[in-house]
């Protein structure tokens, strides 16, 4: 596990269902859509094949350079098909689930002790950037909730052509924050977009759990693993 400094100098963060989180949340949105191809599965198979795919694909990639970010979309589909017993073509359900996804215009709002802990964390001199996964959007979106005006940075893997866990995107954070990895922590609530991801560029991370399921086999040992915003605060000393 790597140290870092408390309070850290720069807090980069994920965005969706880390700071913001959406109605429907993302996972039933994702059920939904794999309702409307007619396969079946409760929030909770939804979430525990979600998570599943998510640190088993960063694991089996992340020691490829360059992170391949089609097999990486490919195998996270073919993790949540193997979890939810789905028998189909991998590349077509990913572009037909995908499809369904974009058709669902979700409102937004604020995670939990979200706006406290930025406030707390510009209060005390942290600089801050968001790094997502997202659709070219990640700024507006931010300014909808009203938190743009917090971040220096915005890294939109729409944007930049490139995704979360690959090491490269971090590394991008990294060079144009002009930081090391040492003055840094990454908060996410994924453990392998985030944490993994984070880990293989050099950078510790703070695991934000907040869901019901909890994989209990990763080998994945975050810097830090908190249940809120609240404990994260006190745990890195900006509270």
């Amino acid at each position: 596990m790597k140290q870092f400094m408390k309070p850290p100098r720069v807090v980069f963060f994920d965005f969706g269902d880390t700071l913001v989180e959406t109605i429907p949340l993302y996972v039933e949105r994702l059920r939904m859509s794999f309702e409307a191809e007619g396969i079946g599965a409760t929030y909770e198979e939804m979430e525990q094949a979600f998570i599943e795919a998510d640190w088993r694909s960063a694991k089996a990639l992340l020691g490829r350079k360059p992170f391949p970010g089609d097999a990486w979309r490919e195998l996270y589909m073919a993790v949540i098909m193997e979890k939810l017993r789905i028998k189909d073509d991998v590349r077509e359900l990913l572009q037909r689930v995908a499809d369904r996804m974009g058709t669902i215009r979700p409102k937004r709002k604020l995670v939990e002790g979200a706006k406290e802990f930025v406030e707390l964390c510009r209060r005390r001199g942290v600089r801050m950037a968001v790094l997502s996964n997202n659709d070219g959007r990640t700024a507006q979106k931010a300014a909808e909730v009203g938190i743009a005006d917090y971040f220096e940075l915005f890294l939109d893997s729409t944007i930049e052509g490139i995704l979360k866990p690959d090491p490269e995107f971090f590394r991008r954070a990294i060079d144009r924050m002009k930081i090391s990895p040492a003055e840094c922590l990454h908060v996410g609530d994924l453990l392998g977009c985030d944490v993994m991801g984070a880990q293989a560029a050099n950078l510790p991370a703070a695991w934000l759990q907040r869901r019901k399921y909890r994989p209990t086999s990763t080998a994945v040992e975050p810097e830090l693993t908190v249940e809120g915003f609240d404990q994260l605060a006190r745990l890195i000393g900006v509270d």
